[in-house]
């Protein structure tokens, strides 16, 4: 019902169906859940799949574990 919003997601990637990522990092845009789900984990592998595990020790210890290469 909002389509003023979906032209919004189809301006940035190129369809107006939502969920729809932009990653900033790659500068990959997409729709459709399941592509969504298989980038995230082909591109950021344990990261995207381990719970979020490594993005709660990164906020817990403000990221000295990877920066002293892990622990």
């Amino acid at each position: 019902p909002m389509h003023s919003e979906r032209n919004v997601v189809k301006r940035v990637s190129g369809a107006r169906s939502v969920p729809a990522i932009v990653d900033r990092e790659t500068g990959v845009t997409m729709s459709e859940s399941a592509n969504i789900v298989e980038y995230l984990e082909g591109t950021y592998g344990d990261a995207a799949t381990d719970g979020g595990r490594a993005a709660d020790d990164a906020a817990t210890d403000g990221g000295r574990a990877a920066d002293e290469g892990g622990a």
